[in-house]
């Protein structure tokens, strides 16, 4: 049976070398994910006449495309990417996804296997990059028929069943985002212990991450966002 799905994602035209990463992430998705599964590209960082050669391309390989002027926020535009889309199946993922062979049937079967089973991620090999050359994510890359149960999934692609209603809360971004989601579900699951989130190891995606970081300039750890998470969850 097909599983209708929607992967919500911000792009950028603002440079060549994020405009060339998210070339590779659609041409890998369209190579290795079946027809019932659409990206929403989301563009919100130029004008219509820079964006253009961008969108045309991502509708060329049957994808969506829309320009929001709604400033840049990543929460924000997730939710108004939700509030787009329908199917049963909602994705929430960055622009610089390589995706495998197998990973979307791999991923979504989970949720047929696992009661209440309330968000999962693929899995990402290590990436090495000169600030980081240990890698942060697994360094065995080891494709397994196993789901991982944990709060701590990468902050770059998180799958749920619609059904869930789950809403971004639009006061973060950026990185303070990643650290007010694994707090949410932790929270979450504390109060509805039949809830289950984790990581698909049999579904495998890459991310170029720090790759992507170093080509844009971006206030991830501003002063004022990490108050505002610290504050929510009454934290210091």
């Amino acid at each position: 049976m097909k599983k209708k799905s929607n992967i919500i994602t911000l792009c950028s035209t603002r440079n060549k070398n994020v405009l060339d990463f998210q070339v590779e992430m659609i041409d890998s998705f369209v190579e290795n994910t079946p027809d019932e599964c659409k990206i929403l590209f989301i563009e919100n960082t130029s004008e219509e006449k820079d964006h253009k050669i961008w969108k045309d391309y991502v509708l060329s390989k049957g994808q969506n495309f829309i320009f929001s002027k709604s400033g840049y926020n990543m929460n924000k535009l997730y939710n108004e990417g939700t509030q787009l889309t329908s199917n049963e199946y909602i994705m929430y993922s960055n622009s610089d996804i390589v995706f495998h062979p197998n990973w979307y049937y791999n991923l979504l079967k989970w949720f047929e296997e696992i009661d209440n089973l309330f968000v999962i991620s693929p899995f990402t090999k290590a990436f090495d990059w000169d600030e980081n050359p240990q890698g942060v994510y697994r360094r065995d890359v080891t494709i397994e028929d196993r789901f991982f149960d944990t709060i701590h999934m990468p902050g770059w692609f998180y799958c749920f069943q619609r059904k869930t209603g789950f809403v971004w809360d639009e006061q973060f971004k950026a990185h303070y985002q990643d650290n007010d989601f694994v707090l949410t579900v932790e929270d979450i699951r504390k109060n509805n212990p039949e809830l289950k989130s984790g990581i698909a190891y049999n579904s495998r995606v890459d991310h170029m991450g720090g790759m992507t970081a170093k080509n844009v300039e971006q206030d991830y750890f501003n002063a004022e966002g990490r108050k505002a998470m610290m504050e929510k969850w009454d934290r210091d």
